[in-house]
């Protein structure tokens, strides 16, 4: 019944997503449409909506929709990323889920220290869903970015992680660090100036990412007074 109901509701439909909630036993041939549904044009808010919902609410199914989403966070199509994340930072919030999807984000985002995509694929012990520039010899604008989305869209839900960014970024490569410069403005703005992970990061980084804390200054005063706080933090470093 799951697999003729693509042809029987029209694209957008939430009829899908219902049905597989009511099912008592989720098939491979569902989770295979699930799957294909999030690629679809038509079909992707449906997708990635039912992979949510199963997540939450089907315990036995939540670690395979979890990785099958997490995998989505890397896509090459910005509006399947975009959608995927997005829920992604609404299962951030439960407790039980958290640490999952910041250890998948920190991973990936370890991948950056690598001399390539490929590298960092074979030097992994654990198993992830395959992304799109695992097989690629060299890094590229699109595959660092991509090693980065999910782990800046977590960021400000989670300040303290910004010091493990400061650790990847103080053992990249100059092309990598500069990608890295240009998208922390979003979360650091969002974090704000009295985060107490942001004072320490800026008190006493690791060496080698004094450039990245000195970007950090520069967002978070571009339009805002600094604080009395940031003041004396950023004083200690002259």
């Amino acid at each position: 019944a799951v697999v003729s109901t693509q042809s029987t509701v029209e694209p957008g439909d939430r009829l899908f997503t219902r049905i597989l909630l009511d099912c008592p036993e989720i098939t491979e041939g569902a989770v295979t449409m699930i799957k294909s549904f999030c690629e679809e044009p038509d079909w992707r808010e449906v997708g990635i909506s039912t992979l949510y919902e199963l997540l939450l609410k089907r315990s036995n199914l939540r670690g395979q929709m979890l990785e099958v989403l997490q995998g989505l966070t890397m896509n090459t199509n910005d509006k399947i990323r975009d959608l995927a994340i997005n829920r992604c930072k609404d299962l951030f919030c439960i407790p039980s889920l958290a640490m999952p999807l910041e250890d998948f984000a920190t991973t990936i985002l370890t991948r950056l220290i690598a001399e390539n995509p490929t590298h960092a694929c074979s030097a992994e012990d654990t198993e992830l869903p395959p992304g799109p520039y695992d097989k690629d010899s060299q890094w590229t604008e699109e595959s660092i970015r991509s090693c980065l989305h999910l782990f800046l869209a977590l960021l400000p839900l989670k300040p303290r992680m910004i010091h493990g960014l400061a650790e990847v970024y103080r053992e990249s490569s100059s092309m990598i660090k500069r990608i890295i410069l240009r998208m922390v403005e979003t979360p650091v703005s969002l974090i704000g100036m009295k985060s107490k992970e942001i004072l320490q990061l800026i008190e006493s980084g690791p060496k080698g990412s004094e450039t990245l804390v000195t970007r950090v200054l520069h967002i978070l005063t571009e339009n805002e007074a600094p604080s009395k706080e940031l003041v004396t933090t950023a004083r200690g470093l002259s």
